[in-house]
């Protein structure tokens, strides 16, 4: 972000440039910077850019909006194999929650599987999620459970804390 930043210092065209707010999105979407990441993304050279659609997929499932999110999925997803397998698998695993949220549930796990590919430990451990939830909204509780209970004794604590949360509402719903 921050050659991004001398760039623009010594080029403020830049700033008009679609190449350029689209690497300022996804540099300010990897480092957490969602705000900075939406504001670019609100910009009208980026309102047809399908990768520019992926980033603002992953800021909507960040947020909760998974309307918005699964419409930017379908938008980018022609251009999702010009990522790393890591942040393809990202991209898949917030799609799958999107997905999830809204009932498609054999496009989120479809999602989620494609994810688990990917060779990314982190990502595969999110794929395992989103098929357990996927698992309890299909009614298969005791496969939801199972899935749900080896995943809180995961050393990443994000997935673990996520997966013991997602337990206690399966065995509050049966």
């Amino acid at each position: 972000l921050g050659a991004l930043q001398l760039a623009l210092s010594e080029n403020p065209r830049l700033e008009t440039n679609p190449q350029f707010l689209g690497m300022r999105v996804a540099a300010s979407a990897m480092i957490g910077r969602l705000g900075d990441a939406e504001a670019d993304l609100q910009r009208p050279q980026l309102s047809a850019d399908p990768s520019a659609k992926l980033w603002q997929g992953y800021i909507a499932a960040a947020r909760g909006d998974w309307g918005l999110a699964r419409t930017a999925f379908v938008e980018g997803r022609d251009v999702l194999t010009a990522y790393t397998p890591h942040w393809q698998a990202r991209f898949l695993n917030a799609s799958a929650l999107a997905d999830l949220q809204a009932g498609q549930l054999d496009t989120a796990s479809r999602q989620a599987q494609r994810a688990a590919q990917s060779g990314d430990d982190t990502a595969k451990l999110y794929a395992r999620l989103v098929m357990a939830r996927v698992a309890a909204a299909k009614g298969q509780t005791d496969d939801a459970v199972t899935a749900l209970t080896a995943l809180t004794k995961s050393r990443y604590e994000p997935v673990a804390v996520r997966a013991e949360l997602a337990l206690v509402e399966v065995q509050f719903a049966a």
